[in-house]
């Protein structure tokens, strides 16, 4: 396997990999149609239809591999190499995850209520500082900034404890011994605290998302997601 740093998100992007190229513009036009929508209702049905391709469809992709390596298996069938194979389910895996936090984040902008932050600015003439400190908004700000940067640093300590192999489930592409030093579980940097950080803390940030926009539809959308 070459050694090399895929695409997360959108950090390492690279402009000469057509599958970094369709993340940003699928990611430009998701987001912009988003916005534009007339009915805010069709971004929350957007949300769902993305969570389902990637519980469903990437899900079940992940489990016939494990069982029967159902992905790899075409690859190498077709005469291409298995870390073609690898190197493809990543950008898959990252281009799914990446367009459910786009589309998740626009849908919060849509649900911002905006009402009850203009009436208070007015009623002060005009001072935008007030918003911030008025006991309203002030609790909700804080709580939703607070959950999004846990939820933040818990996924970069939890990507720098697994590196790219595991972050992208290589254990179920590659069964190579030079890869996989210890098969055994091993307890470092978050996994010390916590034996599956993504499932326990890894959706606070969607809950800071429903503090921030006070919206119970993005609150029942985040519990949902997790």
């Amino acid at each position: 396997f070459p050694e090399k740093s895929d695409s997360l998100f959108f950090f390492r992007l690279n402009i000469f990999k057509f599958s970094d190229i369709a993340l940003v513009i699928s990611s430009i036009y998701i987001f912009c149609y988003s916005l534009l929508v007339s009915d805010k209702r069709w971004c929350i049905i957007q949300v769902v239809i993305w969570k389902i391709i990637h519980w469903v469809v990437l899900g079940g992709l992940l489990f016939a591999q494990s069982r029967s390596k159902i992905y790899t298996n075409w690859f190498t069938r077709h005469g291409r190499p298995l870390y073609e194979a690898f190197d493809n389910w990543k950008s898959l895996y990252n281009y799914s995850i990446t367009i459910n936090c786009v589309i998740f984040i626009a849908c919060c902008i849509r649900y911002f209520d905006l009402e009850d932050i203009y009436d208070i600015i007015n009623k002060n003439h005009y001072e935008i500082s007030i918003f911030f400190t008025h006991s309203k908004f002030l609790a909700c700000f804080t709580s939703g900034i607070a959950l999004i940067f846990i939820n933040f640093v818990v996924l970069k300590w939890t990507y720098d404890s697994s590196g790219d192999f595991s972050w992208y489930y290589g254990d179920f592409f590659v069964n190579d011994d030079n890869l996989i030093k210890k098969k055994s579980l091993c307890y470092n940097g978050i996994y010390r605290f916590l034996n599956n950080p993504e499932l326990v803390t890894g959706y606070l940030g969607y809950y800071g998302c429903a503090l921030l926009c006070r919206s119970w539809s993005i609150f029942f959308l985040a519990l949902l997601s997790q």
